[in-house]
């Protein structure tokens, strides 16, 4: 894999230049005529406007209102006490820097870049009108706010500050003019901010180049002077030492697609300073904001995908500490979510991040929708579980992960209710529920049968019920295949075909006797009784077995404790969340909310699925209400009749329209609560409704979730298509933008379009709305890590499904749960060898993906499934057989 990343010149905008950065100070570099550096610094925020979240809104004052439409009411609870004083912002805003321009005698303009990603340096190339070349090399020192720029000693800098785009908004702020600075061999500003730090940029002509440092502090006097001293010299820490060590860490990825492994590389230099470990968490742009208008949505923290989708990166990457920032910050907000989640839901320990927050989690907006997403608060309380499952540090599991996870479990609890439980015979345990399906999963591939269901005795109704979940059987067919109860082994089936009658001691007999009409009854006794536990009906169309009754025992020990459930206890009420939303749908209208959210649910299953492991680790108790979640709540809410059964966005609505967020498929990822497969039918028809909708309302972020979903149901060429759709979204110097990158592929677009006249010229238009933000460009890194790597429930897969074209690849270092290393090689279309390393103590169980037979360290191992105990510092090579 090549080293370096190239850009042509010209690069018109701020968003269009090339990203140098640290997670503290960002840098853009860019221009035509005049080379540009867009100078920023993350944290310069003006906080006035904020809303403390827990100011009047509760769940039941929420409810109360949504439930009685009032709309007025409803915008009280969640309205700023600053919204009404002009003089005054009505939320918090992050601020941009400066642009730095250099202008060169003899007319040397911009013309090519090279970023040598190694050393982390660009160099620019400028030519004049004679052909005649230079080179500029600009890098930001790694642990320092200092930008050096190399090769510009003769250049004319002039420093704009944001002022001169952006005053007219500040100045009825209360904002006045940044003060400028003159020293001896440079210059700069200070900007201040009403109540708020002040920003000092300034720039030194020295002996290593010209040096642009900036610096927060809350005196102006002081903050002059700590970038005057910044700009000095260079700090004696070397920026080798921290390149070295990320190009190291981070996986080698080739793939037979060049575009892709472009972006695969450009995302890795993204993270790199983005998410710095010394740095400030991130925003939705970072430390990378424009000079000439106010960043957009403030360039705040957005925790409904937006910052996910910049962390995730660090799992797979193997950059477990550039989350580091990240959890620095939220445990400072501790107090404050413990404060939001107590009065907001009334019950003890319950917490609650907004989606939309300052550095200090205070409100950023009036979003009623967003504020009340407790998904934002369980999203982020997986990441941090994740962080542990892939590192194994049991101080975050501890002081991040568990507080997390127990506090949006309280939340969910705190606003749930119970509702009456339908009158079926399938109130049993979750787990139970996923193994048996597994078991019938292998009976059905094992005879090649295109049914399989299991069915267990109802004692009210005195009948023999199926379960809610089969091999090939729709819940319509599925309602009527019910058996009379009958004295001893015996039963009927209604079917075409001659059903067989088993009693004790035929289980020789009954495989024999399998043709293609025949419905199979096999009996699965009672422990001590001679009444059936159940059935299992196999529409078979083997005519030889493929497997004998002991393959059928842990079936039948199961069935049978699943039967002595339904025996022995009552029925439950199930668990309901009466008031849930769907991330960004249908925005803060009076109708954007309903009845258990499928967001919803799968966030509160995968948080009760993820406790008990927890607090295993920690030797903390086990709560039964956990237990409690997984068998009575909801997986999902579905919508059409029992033929067309597919996941709704909440109770009795289904996806009306496009829209960037896939939140209803959460089940499948990020929170992977279900295995997709088990539910395949539901599944399948919830992709084709939402391909049947399309991607004309999509935004830039939303295509590497989409990607995803289509990994983890093992549709490749799908997830190559919606990566290579993020090309339409990116600008001409590789900026991921929240809007298509032109008009007539998306309603999101650049607004060309709307710039028409009708009489088929043209108005001017500007490029002044992009929006440019990082998540889809390190979104970018977990869809290729998803498509080659998996951690599913069951065990690790490695490339689960290839697409069709990818005849050759390679890749090394994607880490994993459990601290595993892994890289493949595929030759051929097939995977010939899988890799791994472990980094900790523990049990691995991988899917190689190298077919029913795989040989590693001399032994051939048969089946798909390697399971084995594996210590620090240990490897493996498998290689297909």
């Amino acid at each position: 894999m090549t080293s370096t990343l190239d850009w042509e010149f010209p690069l018109p905008r701020t968003h269009c230049g090339v990203p140098l950065g640290n997670g503290t100070l960002g840098v853009n570099v860019w221009g035509d005529e005049t080379l540009c550096l867009s100078v920023a610094r993350a944290g310069f925020w003006d906080r006035r406007g904020g809303t403390p979240f827990t100011l009047r809104a509760t769940f039941d004052r929420v409810r109360e209102r949504l439930e009685a439409n009032d709309e007025a009411g409803l915008k009280a609870l969640f309205a700023s006490d600053e919204a009404d004083d002009p003089s005054r912002p009505n939320r918090p805003q992050q601020l941009g820097g400066a642009r730095v321009e250099f202008r060169f005698e003899g007319g040397f303009s911009p013309r090519h870049a090279v970023l040598h990603l190694e050393r982390g340096q660009l160099e620019v190339e400028l030519r004049n009108p004679s052909d005649e070349v230079r080179t500029v090399t600009i890098w930001v020192h790694p642990d320092d706010e200092v930008c050096v720029v190399e090769g510009a000693d003769d250049a004319e800098v002039t420093v704009r500050p944001s002022w001169e785009w952006v005053a007219r908004q500040l100045i009825p702020l209360g904002y006045s003019a940044p003060e400028m600075i003159q020293i001896g061999d440079g210059g700069g500003f200070v900007q201040d901010v009403p109540e708020n730090e002040v920003l000092a940029l300034v720039w030194r002509r020295r002996s290593e180049g010209i040096l642009i440092a900036t610096a927060l502090d809350g005196d102006l006097e002081d903050a002059a002077k700590a970038a005057v001293t910044r700009a000095r010299a260079l700090p004696d820490t070397g920026a080798k030492f921290f390149w070295d060590g990320y190009w190291r860490d981070v996986p080698t990825v080739e793939l037979p697609d060049e575009e892709l492994n472009r972006k695969w590389k450009l995302g890795l230099w993204k993270q790199a300073g983005l998410t710095t470990p010394g740095g400030v968490a991130a925003t939705l742009q970072g430390p990378w904001m424009e000079e000439d208008k106010l960043p957009p949505w403030s360039n705040d923290y957005h925790f409904n995908i937006n910052v996910q989708l910049i962390y995730y990166p660090a799992l797979m990457t193997n950059r477990l500490e550039h989350f580091g920032p990240l959890w620095r910050m939220i445990r400072g907000w501790m107090p404050t979510l413990r404060a939001n989640g107590e009065v907001f839901f009334g019950r003890e320990g319950a917490l609650m991040l907004p989606h939309a927050v300052d550095d200090e989690c205070h409100v950023v907006g009036t979003f009623w929708t967003g504020t009340i997403d407790h998904g934002c608060t369980a999203w982020v309380a997986q990441m941090a579980w994740l962080h542990y499952a892939y590192g194994g540090d049991i101080s975050v599991l501890r002081n991040v992960a568990w507080p997390l996870l127990k506090g949006a479990f309280e939340g969910f609890w705190g606003m749930s209710e119970e509702r009456e439980a339908e009158a079926t015979a399938t109130n049993f345990d979750a787990e139970a529920e996923r193994t048996l399906h597994r078991l019938m999963r292998r009976i059905a591939m094992l005879t090649e049968a295109e049914n399989c269901v299991l069915l267990l005795p109802d004692e009210e109704r005195n009948e023999l019920v199926a379960l809610p979940f089969a091999i090939g059987f729709s819940n319509k067919q599925l309602k009527e295949l019910r058996l009379s109860a009958v004295e001893g082994a015996a039963a009927r089936a209604f079917s075409e075909g001659t059903p067989i009658i088993l009693d004790e001691g035929s289980d020789e007999e009954w495989v024999r006797r399998i043709d293609a009409r025949s419905l199979i009854i096999y009996p699965l006794e009672s422990e001590g009784e001679a009444e059936s536990a159940g059935v299992i009906l196999v529409l078979n169309k083997l005519e030889q077995p493929a497997f004998t009754p002991e393959d059928l025992q842990p079936l039948s020990v199961i069935a049978r404790q699943v039967a002595g459930q339904l025996a022995g206890t009552e029925r439950k009420n199930r668990l309901s969340l009466p008031v849930t939303v769907s991330p960004e749908y249908r925005g803060a209208a009076m109708n954007a909310w309903g009845r258990d959210a499928s967001f919803q649910l799968a966030a509160w299953h995968m948080v009760a699925q993820l406790l008990p492991k927890a607090a295993a680790l920690l030797g903390e108790p086990i709560d039964e209400c956990w237990q409690e979640v997984e068998e009575r709540l909801p997986l999902w809410s579905l919508v059409g009749d029992e033929e067309h059964e597919r996941i709704a966005l909440w109770e009795g609505l289904e996806l009306e329209e496009s829209h960037r967020h896939h939140s209803h498929m959460a089940a499948i990822w990020p929170f992977a609560s279900v295995d997709p497969f088990e539910h395949e039918d539901i599944v399948v028809r919830s992709i084709q409704h939402w391909n049947a909708l399309g991607a004309g309302l999509w935004t830039g972020w939303c295509l590497p979730w989409a990607s995803i979903l289509c990994s983890r149901f093992d549709l490749p060429d799908a997830a190559v298509a919606w990566m290579n759709w993020l090309d339409h979204y990116t600008n001409v110097g590789g900026g991921t933008r929240h809007n298509a990158d032109f008009s007539g592929v998306a309603l999101f677009d650049n607004g060309e379009m709307d710039s028409r006249r009708s009489d088929g010229t043209r108005r001017p238009y500007s490029e002044e709305s992009e929006v440019m933000q990082m998540d889809a460009s390190l979104g970018f890194l977990i869809a290729v890590s998803e498509l080659l790597v998996q951690n599913r429930r069951d065990a690790i897969y490695v490339l689960p499904a290839l697409p069709r074209k990818w005849k050759r690849l390679r890749f090394d270092g994607i880490r994993t749960e459990g601290a595993f290393l892994l890289g493949a090689t595929v030759e051929g279309g097939r995977t010939i060898e899988v890799r791994v390393r472990c980094e900790r103590d523990g049990v691995l169980k991988l899917v190689p993906g190298l077919g029913e037979q795989f040989e590693v360290a001399g032994e051939i191992v048969v089946g798909v499934l390697l399971e084995r105990e594996m210590k620090k510092g240990q490897s493996l090579v498998l290689t297909r057989v």
